[in-house]
């Protein structure tokens, strides 16, 4: 770096701007002057975290009153497009994308519900406490049919191996349930996000 001979102060060159250019041009940049970019489709890798957190929380809410009519999963779909919204803002969440989203948290409750669910029945040794309760459930519903085929069904159904297949029948059910609400959940999730941001 050259000197100044008489005071000795460094000299520092200056690059001047054309007058084309401007002071606009050292400053603006096309982050500023572009307008942001929404890109379609879901990006599951970052999706992941989103549905599994909001499946975690819809399982819990089961165990609560909103568990009542599966609003827990209702909820789980609408806080998973929030999530990955939160996570991913440039994207754009349709109300089929927030529908899927809300499919996936109602995969991952579902797997975790069941498998609390299991967990406790085991700590607690409530096993012979839900077997009378389905039992129990057979013997309603066998009052109310005296059709002899019928009849039948319930007693197999109350014998060890039609115990197994009713539970088998029940977790589908509640599968099924659980995602079909937490779909509807993101989608309306991905409505009410769209409405807010007028797009």
């Amino acid at each position: 770096m050259p000197f100044c001979a008489g005071c000795g102060a460094p000299q520092i060159r200056v690059a001047s701007l054309s007058p084309e250019e401007g002071p606009s041009a050292a400053t603006a940049g096309p982050e500023l002057s572009s307008p942001p970019v929404y890109y379609p489709g879901i990006q599951w890798s970052m999706a992941l975290r989103p549905t599994a957190t909001a499946g975690l929380i819809g399982a819990f809410l089961m165990f609560t009153p909103l568990g009542v009519f599966g609003l827990s999963m209702i909820i789980a779909g609408f806080v998973a497009v929030f999530l990955y919204r939160r996570r991913n803002p440039w994207a754009n969440v349709t109300t089929g994308a927030g529908a899927k989203l809300g499919i996936a948290s109602g995969f991952f409750g579902s797997v975790i519900f069941g498998w609390t669910a299991a967990v406790l029945v085991l700590i607690f040794h409530a096993g012979e406490k839900v077997r009378a309760v389905i039992i129990q459930a057979l013997d309603q519903s066998a009052a109310r049919n005296p059709d002899p085929e019928a009849q039948q069904v319930f007693q197999y159904l109350k014998s060890p191996q039609g115990l197994v297949t009713t539970g088998i029948l029940f977790a589908i059910f509640l599968f099924v349930f659980f995602v079909m609400l937490a779909g509807a959940g993101g989608a309306i999730g991905a409505v009410t996000a769209r409405r807010r941001e007028g797009r």
